[in-house]
């Protein structure tokens, strides 16, 4: 419980740019479904050629070692988030995707 309610604490900045449903509105890609959905996979969204070069699909481990420095994983990528620089929070919003990636 206390890791989840941290990793919904540590990803509320993301809000400010995705949506966690499956819709179109914002500055990035929504979330929804995202571990086990293939990079760069959101019809319609300008992915940068940085993740489009990617590849795969979105897996928890992927997606924290993403959101722990973003340009390392992806370098040009445009995602406006310099990422956790801390990989122990990095799972933490990575495995709260993965569950909310199971309940939606």
């Amino acid at each position: 419980a206390e890791d989840a309610l941290s990793g919904r604490q540590l990803v509320k900045p993301c809000k400010a740019c995705h949506f966690y449903k499956e819709t179109k509105g914002k500055f990035g890609p929504n979330l929804f479904k995202l571990i086990g959905r293939p990079v760069s996979s959101v019809e319609g969204y300008p992915y940068s050629t940085a993740l489009l070069k990617i590849g795969g699909e979105w897996q928890e481990l992927r997606l924290a070692t993403f959101l722990n420095d973003p340009q390392a994983f992806a370098p040009g990528t445009t995602m406006n988030f310099s990422g956790f620089k801390n990989m122990k929070r990095a799972k933490i919003a990575a495995s709260y995707f993965a569950g909310l990636s199971a309940r939606q």
